[in-house]
């Protein structure tokens, strides 16, 4: 797609914000969605219940494409029925307003914790490590279910109204200033183990938005947005065996190396991204400052 007027709900949040910042670069007119206006931000918001189909539909009007991140960003924030109603609601009057509209490029925010290890009740292992979008999805709390429903929410309205969808699996979504953290817990093993240790940089996040608009598609296609190694500073083989040590399942990891354990092979092929922002430079940076 070649620049045009995007949506983005969710605008005022962390990744939204840097998403607006990304797309304005790239000369992209932008339409700030949000419930709140964002601090700082360059552009106005419209501030809008996306509960509420009416506002949706009026909201979108003119648009050529939409990046939706607007949600409760985790489980536990809120009540869990209303992290569902909020997230799925949302979702759904965003791909019904697009297909009354016409609209037929969407951006959806999903999370890796729709594989279901990041909430569950009790920690366990994945089917094989490193994980892709191939592995099955067993979210048993409200933040992961959504996703998983909001990625089917996508797929009906492929087969409705030819809305294509990349869907996209965050990781663990940090500033700068947060990655700055890392060495505080990166050499203990257990920290982090349900995000099986993955990261990305919120810049290389807004920059897989803005090239899943632009790249060729047709259907519904999860990706997993992470960084190419893990946040720690523990080798790859001490992190299983202290976490996952029954998990024999290990497809081409370098056990003495860091690189990450949830693969973004299948981001890179698609949209031709590449993450460019690393921990271990970013506190490096620091450092030598």
């Amino acid at each position: 797609m070649k620049p045009g007027r995007i949506a983005v709900t969710g605008s005022s949040g962390k990744l939204g914000r840097q998403v607006v910042i990304e797309l304005v670069d790239q000369g992209y007119t932008v339409i700030c969605v949000d419930r709140t206006p964002g601090a700082e931000q360059a552009q106005a918001t419209r501030l809008v219940n996306l509960g509420d189909l009416g506002e949706t539909i009026d909201v979108l009007q003119g648009c050529d494409a939409i990046v939706h991140l607007a949600a409760i960003p985790g489980a536990f924030i809120y009540a869990n029925h209303v992290t569902w109603s909020n997230n799925v609601q949302a979702t759904y009057n965003v791909y019904e307003a697009a297909a009354c509209l016409g609209i037929k490029r969407i951006v959806l925010a999903s999370s890796e914790c729709a594989y279901g290890i990041g909430f569950a009740r009790d920690l366990h292992a994945p089917d094989y490590l490193p994980l892709d979008e191939d592995h099955p999805l067993r979210p048993e709390d409200c933040y992961g279910l959504s996703k998983v429903v909001c990625e089917q929410i996508a797929e009906a309205f492929w087969r409705r109204s030819q809305i294509a969808t990349f869907a996209l699996r965050f990781g663990f979504i940090h500033l700068p200033a947060d990655i700055q953290r890392f060495p505080s817990f990166n050499q203990e093993p257990t920290e982090r183990v349900r995000n099986l240790w993955n990261y990305i940089d919120v810049r290389d996040a807004a920059r897989a938005c803005r090239l899943s608009l632009e790249a060729s598609l047709a259907g519904v296609c999860p990706l997993n947005i992470v960084a190419d190694n893990t946040c720690m500073d523990v080798p790859n083989a001490q992190l299983i065996r202290a976490c996952f040590p029954d998990l024999l399942d290990l497809r081409g990891i370098d056990p003495d190396g860091f690189s990450g354990l949830i693969s973004n092979k299948k981001a890179k092929s698609m949209l031709g991204w590449q993450p460019e922002h690393d921990w271990r430079q970013t506190v490096g940076q620091k450092s030598e400052g």
